[in-house]
């Protein structure tokens, strides 16, 4: 198999595994882009078009919550690199996002290393929100979470879609979602975490 084909092939497979997770709570499809921001051929996988995130259901209609998200991928050498047969691809960045009707960021969680973004290389989290601390008996400190990057392990879209689904009461479109999304992380881990097949 060339080396084009097997890169097709094995970023096929993580494109179903995306797909697997995001049609557990949206009928939107993925689509897939070349991404010239990177040495390496590169790729990213988005939820349809930019600006037109995907609407949440939840058991009594639309919950006036939106969801997207963007995975970049690439192949040859990074230190995340899969291996095998069918070739070799690593994810080199993501941004899972939940948002308002009004399409402002509640949660965001990224891993964007490297120089071609701003901000921190390890995988974090930003919440829109700020907590007013109580510091001393008198005294009270607003601590804008915005403004920080909550450090978190690397997350898989199927876990954030189940997040959202468990927590954000998020309809599912699938009664069997649970295996849906366990077969989606199996598949999207070997690349996000750099495990084997």
């Amino acid at each position: 198999m060339c080396a084009a084909s097997a890169f097709r092939t094995t970023a096929d497979n993580l494109t179903d595994g995306i797909r697997a997770a995001t049609g557990c709570i949206t009928r939107q499809l993925p689509s897939v882009t070349p991404n010239p921001f990177f040495a390496y051929p590169a790729h990213t996988i988005s939820l349809g078009q930019p600006g037109k995130p995907a609407s949440l259901r939840g058991p009594a209609g639309p919950t006036g919550l939106h969801f997207d998200f963007r995975l970049d991928y690439q192949s040859g050498d990074g230190s995340d690199e899969i291996k095998s047969q069918s070739g070799s691809v690593h994810v080199a960045a993501y941004e899972y996002r939940l948002l308002d009707h009004d399409h402002r960021e509640l949660l965001v969680y990224h891993w964007q290393p490297g120089s071609r973004f701003s901000g921190p290389d390890h995988p974090h989290l930003h919440i829109s929100a700020s907590l007013a601390a109580q510091v001393t008996t008198t005294t009270r400190r607003a601590i804008r979470l915005d403004k920080l990057h909550l450090t978190t392990e690397r997350v898989t879209l199927a876990a954030f879609v189940r997040m959202l689904i468990e927590e954000f009461g998020v309809r599912p479109i699938h009664r069997d979602w649970r295996r849906r999304l366990t077969r989606a992380d199996a598949v999207l881990i070997r690349w996000q975490i750099g495990t084997e097949e």
